[in-house]
């Protein structure tokens, strides 16, 4: 998490931390989620973005590198141990990227209407439940335009698609859909999908609260103890701090 002006000029904490935007192994023996777990932690120090996490891990002494995860959807924190490898590395066996939670919270686009077998449809998108959260590469969409941009320079010559994550309320859960545009007499690319940009709901998401922030809830975690308990503290006093 990375220190910012408060409002009386104190400093105060901002929630992020390292996102996983892409697992680079099948395995995924850490039971990482794609774009809504954020390491915060390693080895009970909070991130602030200055060092790779890589770095970090590897400033280990142990044999095993303890790093607390939040999860956005769940809204719940967990500890996970990662061990070194023969090679006396440690192994996220995922891409992490340095992003602060709020960004995630106000970057979607909501799926309004689908066209029947069209490639939204054919793709298993679901008008009102499905938002779109970021490109296969893990690029968030922060509006339409990087998908729209990522459509239009597709090959007209190939077969191909642009790969997105898409965020279920109903199921609570990220996929990812291979959206393969049609190409329209008037060589157009076209999806069968409105769009609108938009926050993700998490009001609507089961558990949460529509009053109240998803790091404000860390607050009240007390799953794995001490740790957990200080780092709900410096997130809720976060939130007070700007509400000032």
């Amino acid at each position: 998490m990375s220190h910012v002006s408060g409002c009386d000029g104190e400093a105060s904490l901002e929630p992020s931390g390292y996102r996983v935007v892409n697992l680079s192994t099948a395995a995924n023996v850490h039971g990482l989620h794609v774009l809504v777990d954020y390491i915060v932690e390693v080895n009970g120090q909070p991130v602030d973005g200055s060092l790779p996490l890589g770095v970090l891990l590897a400033g280990t002494k142990g044999p095993t590198a303890e790093v607390m995860i939040y999860n956005l959807i769940e809204n719940s924190v967990r500890s996970v141990g990662i061990i070194r490898n023969p090679m006396g590395q440690f192994s996220l066996g995922a891409t992490v990227r340095y992003e602060y939670i709020q960004e995630a919270v106000e970057n979607a686009v909501k799926v309004i209407s689908v066209k029947k077998d069209y490639p939204g449809d054919e793709a298993g998108l679901v008008a009102g439940d499905d938002y779109l959260i970021a490109l296969g590469s893990g690029e968030t969409l922060n509006g339409t335009a990087p998908l729209y941009k990522a459509v239009q320079a597709l090959d007209p010559s190939k077969l191909e698609g642009v790969s997105v994550y898409a965020f279920s309320v109903r199921e609570s859960t990220v996929r990812r859909v291979e959206l393969i545009p049609r190409m329209e007499p008037n060589n157009r690319y076209v999806l069968g999908i409105e769009l609108e940009e938009t926050s993700l709901p998490l009001e609507e998401i089961k558990g949460q609260s529509s009053t109240v922030q998803p790091w404000q809830l860390l607050q009240s975690k007390r799953e794995i103890g001490t740790q957990t308990e200080e780092l709900s503290s410096q997130l809720f006093q976060y939130v007070m701090s700007t509400n000032c």
